[in-house]
């Protein structure tokens, strides 16, 4: 038999790209489409699919509101319209963003914020990225209808009047929605707050801080609990005398669940080595672990 040659519409690739990714949306790998569909069909299906939350998981452009409470170590979001097999709310780590969400904070003000969850504690958190929007609500209680839309219209979608520029600005239509930073920028600092009750050598100079965004490799060093923060913290083992790195705040994940087991079990003298991305927050640095593993004997988590 033979074989039909087939040609392709780059326009109607795009588009069917842009919908399958949509409908994929739910699987924890799915970060950049991971949102809600603006087509009726696609729509159905996130509201009534359940998408299971665990760490890794995704959360992209969803609509919500800040929540501080006086004692809560970290703030909260509230979610407009929370997923099927999702909380209502979770707490946010420090960040710049989360810094600056702080400062605009206001009792009509809401946030479209993404980022990856985590889980300590049987309590999810999620660390937000630096692209937070405002999101508006219509009047008479409703909220706007895609502030944050990552799927094709459904005219999109037939290929018909489409070109592959258009398909393109609709996969961008979250830019619609405006950032925070055109209200308020938080310049980075320069240096970090110490760490109290931490005992220090000789001469020691606090190092500049450590770049928002940034990430450390395969470092050697102790865990321990400070007291006057009620933090867990990274204090780095130095490789040689020049090279002194300021102890980290570890955030809240699942590695430093397992690090605090380990560290019961065999006491405080024991290393890690650990990766991951640093953040900053009201002039301290935080350290969101990515990959952790005991420096003896190199056991792997």
């Amino acid at each position: 038999m033979p074989v039909k040659s087939r040609t392709f519409n780059f326009a109607s690739l795009l588009a069917t790209v842009s919908l399958a990714a949509t409908l994929c949306g739910s699987t924890a790998d799915a970060a950049p489409h991971h949102g809600h569909a603006t087509t009726p069909a696609n729509t159905a299906v996130a509201h009534h699919a359940i998408q299971p939350v665990r760490t890794g998981s995704i959360l992209f452009n969803e609509p919500g509101k800040l929540i501080l409470q006086p004692g809560n170590r970290y703030p909260e979001f509230k979610f407009i319209r929370a997923k099927k097999g999702w909380p209502h709310t979770i707490r946010l780590l420090p960040c710049l963003a989360l810094q600056a969400m702080i400062a605009i904070e206001k009792s009509h003000t809401d946030f479209v914020i993404s980022g990856m969850l985590t889980q300590y504690h049987h309590q999810f958190y999620l660390l937000p990225d630096a692209d937070v929007r405002l999101f508006h609500r219509h009047p008479h209680g409703t909220t706007a209808s895609a502030p944050a839309a990552t799927t094709t219209p459904a005219t999109a979608t037939t290929g018909q009047n489409t070109s592959a520029q258009a398909v393109l600005n609709n996969l961008l239509s979250h830019h619609i929605s405006r950032p925070i930073q055109q209200l308020i920028r938080i310049k980075p600092m320069l240096t970090a707050k110490p760490i109290p009750d931490l005992p220090q050598p000789v001469g020691y100079v606090q190092p500049p801080a450590l770049r928002e965004g940034s990430y450390i490799w395969n470092r050697p060093g102790r865990l321990l609990f400070n007291q006057p923060l009620r933090e867990w913290i990274f204090v780095f083992q130095a490789d040689s005398s020049s090279l002194l790195e300021p102890p980290l705040i570890l955030l809240p994940c699942r590695l430093l669940q397992r690090m605090e087991t380990l560290s019961a079990r065999r006491g405080t003298e024991i290393k890690f080595r650990v990766s991951g991305k640093i953040t900053q927050f009201n002039g301290r640095n935080y350290l969101f672990t990515t990959y952790v593993e005991v420096a003896h004997n190199l056991g792997r988590f």
